[in-house]
């Protein structure tokens, strides 16, 4: 600012420490890992499925839905998956994973 009259009434303002935004490339890339990540998983579980593993397709699916709690947790920016704050993202994300994990085996015996 080269305006002496407005220089005087700047104040910088400060970032809090630790809450850097991601920059716009690792965004993309994380965009790019996390969505060629979900893609895998949900092939995983079609595959399981059509090969009569309901078991494996319920256990990949619960990993893959928590993992996905796990990189919300970990990004400090918003994800193409984010819904709500981050952290009842999270708590959502991973509790879904748990709990298809938890019942995975009740799939199995449907299954039998």
């Amino acid at each position: 600012m080269t305006d002496p009259q407005h220089a005087a009434s700047y104040t910088p303002v400060a970032r809090p420490r630790g809450k850097r935004a991601p920059s716009v490339r690792s965004a993309r890339i994380f965009g790019i890992v996390t969505a060629i990540g979900c893609a895998l998983v949900l092939l995983f579980v079609l595959i399981f499925a059509l090969t009569s593993s309901p078991y494996r397709a319920a256990i990949t699916m619960g990993a893959g839905i928590a993992l996905l709690g796990v990189a919300r947790g970990v990004w400090s920016g918003q994800p193409w998956f984010a819904s709500r704050s981050k952290w009842s993202d999270v708590v959502v994300y991973v509790g879904v994973g748990v709990a298809i994990i938890l019942m995975a085996p009740l799939v199995a015996i449907g299954a039998t």
